[in-house]
């Protein structure tokens, strides 16, 4: 049986202004507020694989973010990501798993897998030049 994400909804304009007041001071970093509303983006339905596409600075990762905090996704790097964030993600009452039983929920980024290829890319590099090393000796 395969378990996913049927829906999760975003805040809306309201409710992103009423975080935002509730906070009661001056924010440098209003992320991940006054992306979504703009775009009249408030609720996603998935199917088993759903796809996010659009320019640079879209929105794409982060609502990968925001979904992945909200399932509670285990993340090998958690980025800071601004003073509202996490009131944000408190806020998200309304998402919908598929099924029962869900064991594991993990959130693999773009930047996870580069990071691994370096470090390995790395680690090659360290063992051609012990080889070279060695021949050498």
């Amino acid at each position: 049986m395969i378990t996913y994400l049927k829906s999760i909804k975003l805040l809306n304009l309201d409710e992103e202004y009423n975080l935002i007041c509730a906070k009661k001071n001056i924010h440098n970093n209003l992320y991940p507020c006054k992306i979504f509303p703009e775009k009249e983006l408030e609720k996603i339905i998935f199917d088993p694989i759903t796809i996010f596409y659009g320019g640079n600075g879209s929105g794409k990762t982060t609502l990968l973010n925001i979904v992945s905090s909200k399932l509670n996704a285990e993340k090998k790097n958690d980025n800071k990501k601004g003073e509202l964030y996490d009131d944000y993600i408190s806020k998200l009452s309304d998402f919908e798993l598929s099924s029962n039983g869900l064991k594991d929920i993990k959130f693999i980024s773009s930047d996870d897998v580069f990071d691994y290829i370096l470090d390995l890319r790395a680690i090659n590099d360290d063992v051609v030049r012990r080889k070279e090393l060695l021949k050498e000796e």
